[in-house]
């Protein structure tokens, strides 16, 4: 196996570590240092591999799966709007969100028959 391959496959591995944890730690405040620490890579380098092998930071990653984790949740129904708000990492954005479209979170969830 030529070094290239080996050293991309080894990438993917520390990444699918760093994947799972976060499925697992989604609520947690994240930073680049821990995430890094759990691929064991430098900051600097998990950045820069990340990027290279995703097509986005981190931080892009973080904020997409809590977006469609509260996408869901919207949809069940099974948490209160400010809750999901809370939890996909929301407060500000929602607040002015609201100052610039009519179309909030409790409007979206009704529209699907769904009682926030």
């Amino acid at each position: 196996m030529n070094e290239r391959l080996t050293t991309r496959s080894d990438y993917a591995m520390r990444l699918e570590r760093v994947f799972r944890w976060l499925a697992d730690h989604l609520d947690d405040t994240l930073d680049l240092a821990r995430l890094a620490e759990v691929a064991a890579m430098s900051p600097y380098h998990f950045h820069r591999t990340y990027h290279a092998m995703q097509g986005e930071t981190a931080a892009e990653t973080v904020r997409r799966l809590r977006l469609h984790r509260a996408a869901v949740e919207l949809i069940t129904g099974e948490l209160p709007v400010p809750r999901v708000a809370r939890r996909a990492g929301m407060r500000l954005a929602l607040a002015a969100a609201r100052t610039r479209s009519p179309l909030t979170p409790t409007k979206v969830s009704g529209s699907v028959g769904v009682t926030p």
